[in-house]
Protein backbone atom coordinates (compact mmCIF):
# COMPACT_ATOMS: atom_id res chain seq x y z
CA UNK A 1 0.00 0.00 0.00
CA UNK A 2 2.67 2.50 0.83
CA UNK A 3 4.21 1.75 -2.62
CA UNK A 4 0.78 3.06 -4.39
CA UNK A 5 0.88 5.80 -1.51
CA UNK A 6 -1.58 5.19 0.58
CA UNK A 7 -0.45 6.75 4.08
CA UNK A 8 -4.31 6.35 5.43
CA UNK A 9 -6.47 3.61 5.88
CA UNK A 10 -9.78 2.79 7.49
CA UNK A 11 -10.26 -0.69 7.18
CA UNK A 12 -13.97 -3.22 7.84
CA UNK A 13 -12.68 -5.88 10.25
CA UNK A 14 -15.26 -8.72 10.38
CA UNK A 15 -16.94 -9.12 13.90
CA UNK A 16 -18.75 -12.17 13.79
CA UNK A 17 -19.13 -15.86 15.45
CA UNK A 18 -16.96 -17.48 12.65
CA UNK A 19 -13.55 -15.64 13.94
CA UNK A 20 -15.13 -13.58 17.29
CA UNK A 21 -12.79 -10.52 17.92
CA UNK A 22 -9.32 -12.17 16.81
CA UNK A 23 -9.15 -10.28 13.62
CA UNK A 24 -9.88 -6.46 15.62
CA UNK A 25 -7.11 -7.61 18.07
CA UNK A 26 -4.67 -8.81 14.52
CA UNK A 27 -5.69 -5.39 13.20
CA UNK A 28 -4.79 -3.60 16.45
CA UNK A 29 -1.65 -5.55 16.69
CA UNK A 30 -0.68 -4.22 13.14
CA UNK A 31 -1.93 -0.64 13.25
CA UNK A 32 0.84 -0.45 16.26
CA UNK A 33 3.40 -2.08 14.68
CA UNK A 34 3.50 0.32 11.59
CA UNK A 35 1.91 3.65 13.58
CA UNK A 36 4.69 5.57 12.32
CA UNK A 37 3.97 4.20 8.49
CA UNK A 38 0.58 4.93 7.98
CA UNK A 39 -2.30 5.85 9.77
CA UNK A 40 -4.62 3.19 10.31
CA UNK A 41 -8.52 3.54 11.39
CA UNK A 42 -10.38 0.21 12.24
CA UNK A 43 -13.67 -0.18 11.92
CA UNK A 44 -15.84 -2.79 13.84
CA UNK A 45 -17.93 -4.62 10.63
CA UNK A 46 -21.03 -6.80 12.00
CA UNK A 47 -20.39 -9.44 9.16
CA UNK A 48 -23.19 -11.72 10.22
CA UNK A 49 -25.38 -8.72 11.60
CA UNK A 50 -25.93 -7.56 14.82
CA UNK A 51 -29.49 -7.91 16.01
CA UNK A 52 -28.84 -10.76 17.82
CA UNK A 53 -27.80 -10.41 21.37
CA UNK A 54 -24.56 -12.62 21.21
CA UNK A 55 -23.62 -10.81 18.11
CA UNK A 56 -24.30 -7.16 19.15
CA UNK A 57 -22.09 -8.56 22.39
CA UNK A 58 -19.25 -8.77 20.09
CA UNK A 59 -19.24 -5.68 18.61
CA UNK A 60 -19.28 -4.15 21.81
CA UNK A 61 -16.02 -6.12 22.81
CA UNK A 62 -14.62 -5.03 19.51
CA UNK A 63 -15.02 -1.23 20.43
CA UNK A 64 -13.43 -1.76 23.83
CA UNK A 65 -10.72 -3.25 22.50
CA UNK A 66 -10.07 -0.19 20.73
CA UNK A 67 -11.95 -0.08 17.35
CA UNK A 68 -11.97 3.57 16.10
CA UNK A 69 -15.29 3.55 14.12
CA UNK A 70 -18.99 1.51 14.30
CA UNK A 71 -19.28 -0.33 10.84
CA UNK A 72 -22.51 -1.61 9.72
CA UNK A 73 -24.16 -4.11 6.95
CA UNK A 74 -27.95 -3.96 7.10
CA UNK A 75 -28.28 -6.50 4.29
CA UNK A 76 -26.82 -9.16 6.26
CA UNK A 77 -29.93 -9.21 8.20
CA UNK A 78 -33.45 -11.22 8.07
CA UNK A 79 -35.87 -9.22 5.98
CA UNK A 80 -37.72 -7.03 8.61
CA UNK A 81 -34.32 -6.44 10.55
CA UNK A 82 -32.23 -3.77 8.66
CA UNK A 83 -34.24 -0.78 10.46
CA UNK A 84 -33.72 -2.64 14.14
CA UNK A 85 -29.71 -2.86 12.60
CA UNK A 86 -29.64 0.40 12.44
CA UNK A 87 -30.75 1.44 15.46
CA UNK A 88 -28.00 -0.92 17.11
CA UNK A 89 -25.56 0.61 15.01
CA UNK A 90 -26.59 4.56 16.09
CA UNK A 91 -26.90 3.32 19.92
CA UNK A 92 -23.37 1.75 19.83
CA UNK A 93 -21.84 4.63 18.35
CA UNK A 94 -23.43 7.39 20.70
CA UNK A 95 -22.53 4.71 23.65
CA UNK A 96 -19.05 4.84 23.12
CA UNK A 97 -19.24 7.88 21.36
CA UNK A 98 -17.84 6.84 17.92
CA UNK A 99 -18.15 8.13 14.19
CA UNK A 100 -20.44 5.11 11.86
CA UNK A 101 -19.70 4.23 8.79
CA UNK A 102 -22.22 2.13 7.19
CA UNK A 103 -22.28 0.19 4.06
CA UNK A 104 -25.26 0.54 2.38
CA UNK A 105 -27.31 -0.63 -0.65
CA UNK A 106 -24.81 -2.34 -2.77
CA UNK A 107 -27.51 -3.40 -5.14
CA UNK A 108 -28.81 -0.94 -7.77
CA UNK A 109 -32.51 -1.49 -6.91
CA UNK A 110 -34.14 1.80 -5.46
CA UNK A 111 -37.00 -0.66 -4.23
CA UNK A 112 -34.34 -2.02 -1.40
CA UNK A 113 -32.80 0.88 -0.86
CA UNK A 114 -31.73 1.63 3.09
CA UNK A 115 -30.09 4.85 2.68
CA UNK A 116 -33.35 7.09 3.57
CA UNK A 117 -33.32 4.82 6.53
CA UNK A 118 -30.01 6.12 7.30
CA UNK A 119 -30.35 10.03 6.81
CA UNK A 120 -33.75 9.02 8.96
CA UNK A 121 -32.18 7.98 12.03
CA UNK A 122 -29.10 10.34 11.55
CA UNK A 123 -31.31 13.19 12.02
CA UNK A 124 -33.31 11.89 14.90
CA UNK A 125 -30.10 11.15 16.93
CA UNK A 126 -28.13 14.49 16.16
CA UNK A 127 -25.57 12.62 14.05
CA UNK A 128 -24.81 15.23 11.97
CA UNK A 129 -21.37 14.94 10.41
CA UNK A 130 -20.57 11.87 11.68
CA UNK A 131 -21.85 8.92 9.59
CA UNK A 132 -20.44 7.62 6.49
CA UNK A 133 -22.21 5.92 3.79
CA UNK A 134 -20.36 3.40 1.75
CA UNK A 135 -21.96 2.41 -1.84
CA UNK A 136 -25.36 3.77 -1.76
CA UNK A 137 -25.68 2.78 -5.90
CA UNK A 138 -29.23 2.37 -5.26
CA UNK A 139 -29.37 6.34 -5.87
CA UNK A 140 -28.41 5.68 -9.46
CA UNK A 141 -31.45 4.37 -9.80
CA UNK A 142 -33.76 6.53 -8.02
CA UNK A 143 -36.42 9.24 -10.01
CA UNK A 144 -33.92 12.06 -10.48
CA UNK A 145 -36.44 14.26 -8.69
CA UNK A 146 -36.01 11.77 -5.50
CA UNK A 147 -32.56 11.78 -5.71
CA UNK A 148 -32.15 15.49 -5.60
CA UNK A 149 -34.19 15.31 -2.56
CA UNK A 150 -31.98 12.49 -1.24
CA UNK A 151 -29.01 14.68 -1.87
CA UNK A 152 -30.20 18.04 -0.24
CA UNK A 153 -30.67 16.08 2.88
CA UNK A 154 -27.03 14.29 2.95
CA UNK A 155 -25.87 17.51 2.98
CA UNK A 156 -27.93 19.68 5.52
CA UNK A 157 -26.97 16.00 7.92
CA UNK A 158 -22.99 16.58 6.13
CA UNK A 159 -22.79 12.60 5.01
CA UNK A 160 -19.86 11.64 3.77
CA UNK A 161 -20.01 9.46 0.73
CA UNK A 162 -17.34 6.35 0.26
CA UNK A 163 -17.12 5.12 -3.25
CA UNK A 164 -15.91 1.34 -4.33
CA UNK A 165 -15.21 2.00 -8.00
CA UNK A 166 -14.27 -1.45 -8.48
CA UNK A 167 -16.22 -3.67 -6.85
CA UNK A 168 -19.07 -1.96 -7.21
CA UNK A 169 -19.43 -2.89 -11.34
CA UNK A 170 -19.81 -6.74 -10.02
CA UNK A 171 -21.98 -5.99 -7.31
CA UNK A 172 -24.25 -7.64 -6.10
CA UNK A 173 -27.26 -8.95 -8.15
CA UNK A 174 -30.61 -10.77 -7.29
CA UNK A 175 -31.74 -11.58 -10.49
CA UNK A 176 -29.07 -10.50 -13.09
CA UNK A 177 -31.77 -9.71 -16.00
CA UNK A 178 -34.22 -7.74 -14.19
CA UNK A 179 -34.38 -4.40 -15.40
CA UNK A 180 -33.62 -2.64 -11.69
CA UNK A 181 -30.17 -4.88 -11.07
CA UNK A 182 -28.46 -3.86 -14.91
CA UNK A 183 -24.71 -3.77 -13.91
CA UNK A 184 -24.59 -0.40 -16.27
CA UNK A 185 -25.62 1.58 -13.01
CA UNK A 186 -22.84 -0.08 -10.23
CA UNK A 187 -21.92 3.31 -9.39
CA UNK A 188 -24.11 5.98 -6.89
CA UNK A 189 -24.59 9.41 -8.63
CA UNK A 190 -21.36 10.85 -7.73
CA UNK A 191 -21.48 13.83 -10.09
CA UNK A 192 -24.42 14.82 -8.66
CA UNK A 193 -23.19 14.68 -4.95
CA UNK A 194 -19.64 16.12 -6.26
CA UNK A 195 -22.14 19.54 -7.59
CA UNK A 196 -24.13 19.37 -4.43
CA UNK A 197 -20.62 19.88 -2.14
CA UNK A 198 -20.69 16.14 -0.77
CA UNK A 199 -17.85 15.07 0.35
CA UNK A 200 -17.27 11.90 -1.29
CA UNK A 201 -13.94 9.18 -0.55
CA UNK A 202 -12.64 6.84 -2.96
CA UNK A 203 -11.77 3.36 -1.95
CA UNK A 204 -11.40 -0.22 -2.58
CA UNK A 205 -14.26 -2.30 -1.21
CA UNK A 206 -12.47 -6.06 -1.38
CA UNK A 207 -9.00 -6.97 -2.82
CA UNK A 208 -8.24 -10.37 -4.07
CA UNK A 209 -11.16 -12.10 -1.49
CA UNK A 210 -14.15 -14.07 -2.43
CA UNK A 211 -16.20 -11.22 -3.34
CA UNK A 212 -13.64 -9.43 -5.87
CA UNK A 213 -10.74 -11.74 -7.35
CA UNK A 214 -8.64 -8.49 -8.55
CA UNK A 215 -7.16 -5.27 -6.73
CA UNK A 216 -3.89 -4.23 -6.19
CA UNK A 217 -4.26 -1.27 -3.72
CA UNK A 218 -3.84 1.36 -6.01
CA UNK A 219 -5.73 4.71 -6.29
CA UNK A 220 -5.05 5.16 -9.35
CA UNK A 221 -6.28 2.61 -11.14
CA UNK A 222 -9.81 2.92 -8.73
CA UNK A 223 -9.77 6.46 -10.31
CA UNK A 224 -9.78 5.02 -14.11
CA UNK A 225 -12.19 2.84 -12.80
CA UNK A 226 -14.51 5.42 -11.13
CA UNK A 227 -13.65 8.32 -13.78
CA UNK A 228 -14.47 6.12 -16.77
CA UNK A 229 -17.61 4.99 -15.48
CA UNK A 230 -18.80 8.18 -14.24
CA UNK A 231 -17.74 10.03 -17.82
CA UNK A 232 -15.44 12.60 -15.29
CA UNK A 233 -13.61 13.77 -18.01
CA UNK A 234 -13.40 17.22 -17.89
CA UNK A 235 -10.96 19.34 -15.85
CA UNK A 236 -13.18 20.32 -12.99
CA UNK A 237 -14.23 16.52 -12.38
CA UNK A 238 -10.58 14.90 -13.16
CA UNK A 239 -9.31 17.57 -10.00
CA UNK A 240 -12.48 16.68 -8.09
CA UNK A 241 -11.84 13.40 -8.44
CA UNK A 242 -7.83 13.38 -7.73
CA UNK A 243 -9.69 15.36 -4.07
CA UNK A 244 -11.44 12.39 -3.57
CA UNK A 245 -8.74 10.01 -3.64
CA UNK A 246 -6.57 12.62 -1.56
CA UNK A 247 -8.44 15.82 0.51
CA UNK A 248 -11.71 14.36 0.85
CA UNK A 249 -10.46 10.90 2.38
CA UNK A 250 -8.06 12.89 4.81
CA UNK A 251 -11.12 14.98 5.92
CA UNK A 252 -13.35 12.18 6.36
CA UNK A 253 -10.66 11.14 8.88
CA UNK A 254 -10.38 13.90 10.40
CA UNK A 255 -6.84 14.09 9.69
CA UNK A 256 -4.38 17.58 9.99
CA UNK A 257 -3.89 17.13 5.95
CA UNK A 258 -2.62 19.50 3.57
CA UNK A 259 0.44 21.38 1.85
CA UNK A 260 0.35 24.42 4.49
CA UNK A 261 2.46 25.05 7.73
CA UNK A 262 1.43 23.34 10.36
CA UNK A 263 -0.05 20.53 8.76
CA UNK A 264 1.31 16.68 8.74
CA UNK A 265 4.54 16.30 6.89
CA UNK A 266 2.88 13.60 4.48
CA UNK A 267 3.48 13.93 0.94
CA UNK A 268 3.49 11.58 -2.42
CA UNK A 269 5.68 12.51 -5.09
CA UNK A 270 4.39 11.46 -8.50
CA UNK A 271 6.44 11.73 -12.13
CA UNK A 272 3.59 14.59 -13.14
CA UNK A 273 3.30 17.72 -14.36
CA UNK A 274 -0.67 17.63 -14.03
CA UNK A 275 -3.46 16.05 -12.41
CA UNK A 276 -4.35 14.18 -15.38
CA UNK A 277 -0.36 13.92 -15.97
CA UNK A 278 -0.92 11.58 -12.89
CA UNK A 279 -3.61 9.34 -14.02
CA UNK A 280 -1.88 8.76 -17.02
CA UNK A 281 1.47 7.50 -15.11
CA UNK A 282 2.85 4.17 -13.81
CA UNK A 283 0.58 3.39 -10.48
CA UNK A 284 3.68 2.96 -8.15
CA UNK A 285 4.65 5.83 -6.46
CA UNK A 286 8.01 7.33 -6.93
CA UNK A 287 8.27 8.55 -3.16
CA UNK A 288 6.03 8.44 -0.38
CA UNK A 289 6.64 10.67 2.88
CA UNK A 290 4.80 10.04 5.79
CA UNK A 291 5.39 12.42 9.03
CA UNK A 292 8.34 13.90 7.31
CA UNK A 293 10.44 10.66 6.48
CA UNK A 294 10.54 8.65 3.56
CA UNK A 295 8.50 5.52 3.42
CA UNK A 296 9.00 3.98 -0.18
CA UNK A 297 11.62 5.19 -2.68
CA UNK A 298 12.09 4.01 -6.24
CA UNK A 299 14.99 6.22 -7.47
CA UNK A 300 14.81 4.99 -10.81
CA UNK A 301 10.86 6.17 -11.55
CA UNK A 302 12.12 9.39 -10.30
CA UNK A 303 12.69 11.98 -13.18
CA UNK A 304 13.85 15.38 -13.34
CA UNK A 305 11.92 17.38 -15.56
CA UNK A 306 12.68 21.01 -16.48
CA UNK A 307 15.13 23.43 -14.78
Amino acid sequence: MLSKGITAIRTQVDVDPTAGIIPIKSLLSIKEKYKDRVHIEIAAFPQEGVVDEAKRDLMEKAIELGADVVGGLPLVEEKGNEKKHLEILFELAKQYNKALDIQVDETNDPRLAILPEVLKKTKEENYEGRVTVTHAIALSRMPTEKAKKIIEQMKSLRINVIVTPSANMITRFVEINDLWMRPSNSITRVTELFDNGINIAIGTDNIRDIFYPFGNCSMIRELHMLISATRMTTREYIDGAISMATTNGAKLLGLNYGIEEGKQADIIITDAMSKLDILNSDEIIPCVIKNGNIMSLDENKLQRRGN
